[in-house]
């Protein structure tokens, strides 16, 4: 069987070699780069989906700490991505891809969505590290992910245009045949996808803090302090003219589900996802959220009243 490497080669031996030789500048500059940096003993790593919210929330958590912040593994993802299927199938080593991405692990909050299939790793090598799940509503987050390469949500398979689109790590989102997903069409892939992270949380909860980014919209700067103080980290700074700051292109978070992905598509993120969305408070037919579903927002809301100060 020909590696995906051998593959691209063959598409385009050409272009394969001007990129290789390409990838090789930059990353003997990246080797100067990294003399003296340290990897972080005890990051916080922001896990979760693409497009639910990690951005934005591991962006802030960072402005109120006064902490640097990796927001993606840029230069892996965009010189190495098809490295994430060998470190997966084990032929990188985890301590090489660390070392490859040195810079970027040096910083005490560190985001990427792809470490979310390596929490098992990270667990290992960062025994001091500190770990979060965002989620999202799937129809939301899936919708989202759509919107960001302006990809209907209605089709039964993805044309040859769509796929030119997605560069980057990002065919391995779509097809999440490497890491055993199965789907009849991109949308299951993108629904077995979302229900993959929220397994990988709840077979670790004890090990995670959850954020819904629901949540964090109903309270942007409350979530922050409320995430930093179980975190342990001290809230230094005013965040309130960070909030609203857009990170990453905005899709369409109005559009009715149906109208975006037809019946079809959308009975088929609904039954694959029913039994997560259920855990984490998702409703089946409405947008919105069960608080009591979620056993922090849950305390926090119960603890409300006795924190409130007597009207005078």
């Amino acid at each position: 069987m020909m590696t995906r490497k051998l593959q691209t080669f063959m598409r385009n031996p050409v272009q394969a070699v001007k990129h290789r030789l390409q990838v090789g500048s930059i990353d003997a500059q990246r080797a100067v780069n990294a003399r003296g940096k340290r990897i972080c003993d005890n990051p916080i790593f922001v896990m979760g989906n693409q497009k639910s919210g990690t951005t934005i929330i591991a962006a802030l958590m960072g402005k109120a700490s006064n902490r640097e912040v990796t927001l993606d593994l840029n230069y892996f993802n965009d010189n190495h991505p098809a490295d994430y299927y060998d470190v997966y199938a084990r032929t990188v080593s985890f301590r090489k891809f660390l070392e490859m991405n040195r810079i970027e692990f040096a910083n005490p909050i560190i985001k990427e969505p792809n470490l979310t299939h390596f929490y098992t790793e990270l667990k290992k090598f960062f025994p001091l590290g500190q770990f979060m799940m965002i989620v999202r509503d799937p129809r939301d987050n899936i919708r989202s992910i759509l919107n960001r390469f302006k990809i209907p949500g209605n089709l039964q398979t993805l044309e040859p245009e769509h796929h030119q689109r997605l560069i980057g790590p990002w065919p391995m989102v779509f097809d999440g045949s490497w890491c055993g997903l199965e789907g009849k069409n991109y949308i299951e892939m993108l629904a077995q996808r979302w229900v993959l992270f929220v397994q990988t949380y709840m077979a670790h909860k004890n090990e995670m803090l959850l954020c819904r980014y629901e949540d964090f919209l109903q309270d942007k700067i409350g979530e922050i302090h409320q995430i930093c103080q179980e975190m342990k980290i001290t809230v230094t700074n005013d965040i309130r003219d960070q909030v609203d700051v857009q990170y990453q292109s905005k899709g369409n978070r109005k559009v009715d589900w149906g109208e975006f992905f037809g019946q079809e598509n959308l009975d088929r993120i609904n039954t694959i996802c029913k039994p997560a969305m259920d855990l984490m408070g998702y409703q089946r037919d409405q947008r919105g959220i069960n608080p009591a579903v979620h056993p922090r927002i849950t305390n926090k809301l119960l603890n409300e009243p006795e924190n409130k100060q007597p009207s005078a």
